[in-house]
């Protein structure tokens, strides 16, 4: 009873997380433009700079939030990320300026760790033979977020105003703190004193056999997904020949993508339990490499959608899966380590892939973008399936 309490308490903080950043983050441009005052012709500048800043200071503090959270524990980091989250959503609804906006970006990078340490507690406190389920179900209820999210931040932006999404936002990172300090219990640890001040170094961490490779494979994964975002509403409106209503489909192939995953995550981290998270991975790598490509060559808008609706079937499986494997082979007193290692390979990759989708469709076609992020992942698992390191196979 202990572990499904705290499985569902930590489903509800990564959904409200998600959500609160869902219903904000795709309106910054508007937010930018409507309650920031600037110019249109300064817009795109600001637009990319606050959204890259963010994943690079993650980028940065991801190791060193992980490494206290190795030392302190995982509940003191999700208090810690979770009232600094409030802090930062609270003070992006007081803004009025892009400047503002931009500093405001930056200290919700600093406030990063609220995902990695819920995932670190999920390890600490979950069953090993439950696991890949775990982990499945909290990426179920980050993928709900993921889809609620955009559709509360619609409504909020045409009746209250996007300012006040701040503040909902602010509020519902404030119930994660309550929840965070008076629910969630951290499982207790039998150290002796020697071994609590025991903290494993980067450096060394990152020689745990197998480690870089995973490292690697998640990179890529949020550099291909973070590569089609910006695009896939211009693919939208051009298999639509620039006729009907391209944002509503580009909205329904972003909530088809999500329903798959939501779905289908739990069942792949339990099949990855049973049959190997690495064939999982391998098989998901190359199976949605294959399809993505062939995205990039339907001119179809209802095959486009069956194809996403297939493709994230498979690309939802990685994570749980890679997830459930990080666990597995890093040290026991380093999750929290691994974890930000994890997260910050994870911002890289995210802030590379629009860069090269722009680079990409300044040189081809919106097309192209999927038949290269579709390359890129059938090469990871090709990769995966030759040179796989053995303690990844085991």
């Amino acid at each position: 009873m202990r572990e499904k309490l705290t499985l569902i308490i930590l489903m509800a903080v990564a959904f409200l997380m998600t959500t609160s950043y869902t219903m904000l983050i795709p309106f910054l441009p508007l937010y930018l433009q409507q309650e920031c005052n600037t110019a249109e012709e300064d817009l795109a500048f600001w637009s990319g700079l606050c959204f890259s800043i963010t994943f690079l200071i993650s980028a940065l503090a991801s190791p060193l939030w992980g490494k206290l959270s190795d030392r302190f524990g995982r509940k003191p980091m999700i208090i810690r990320s979770s009232i600094l989250l409030c802090i930062s959503y609270f003070s992006g609804g007081l803004v009025h300026s892009p400047e503002g906006l931009f500093c405001m970006r930056i200290f919700m990078g600093i406030s990063t760790g609220l995902w990695t340490s819920c995932l670190v507690l999920v390890s600490a406190t979950i069953n090993k033979s439950r696991l890949g389920l775990a982990m499945g179900m909290m990426q179920s209820a980050n993928i709900i977020g993921e889809i609620t999210g955009p559709l509360i931040g619609g409504i909020m932006a045409s009746t209250i105003g996007m300012r006040n999404s701040f503040f909902l936002g602010s509020f519902f990172l404030f119930i994660v703190v309550i929840a965070a300090i008076f629910i969630i219990k951290e499982p207790p640890q039998k150290k002796t004193p020697k071994q609590k001040k025991k903290v494993i170094s980067t450096r060394v961490l990152i020689k745990t056999p197998g480690l870089l490779s995973l490292m690697l494979c998640i990179m890529f994964t949020n550099l291909v997904m973070l590569q089609i975002q910006p695009v896939m509403p211009l693919y939208v409106q051009q298999l639509m020949n620039n006729e009907g209503n391209y944002v509503l489909f580009a909205g329904v192939v972003m909530s088809v993508g999500g329903i798959a995953g939501a779905i289908f995550s739990p069942i792949w981290g339990k099949c990855g339990q049973r049959y190997g998270f690495l064939k999982i991975i391998v098989l998901s790598f190359v199976f949605v490499g294959l399809i993505m490509s062939l995205q990039g060559l339907v001119s179809s808008l209802v095959i486009f959608i069956i194809m996403q609706f297939i493709w994230s079937i498979g690309f939802f499986a990685i994570s749980p899966c890679t997830n459930s494997l990080l666990v597995k082979i890093s040290p026991k007193q380093a999750h929290g380590s691994a974890f930000g290692l994890y997260n910050s390979f994870k911002m890289l990759g995210g802030g590379i892939g629009p860069l090269l989708s722009t680079l990409i469709v300044n040189f081809g076609q919106y097309s192209l973008v999927y038949i290269i992020g579709g390359m890129i992942l059938f090469s990871v698992g090709g990769y995966l399936k030759l040179f796989a390191p053995p303690q990844l196979r085991q």
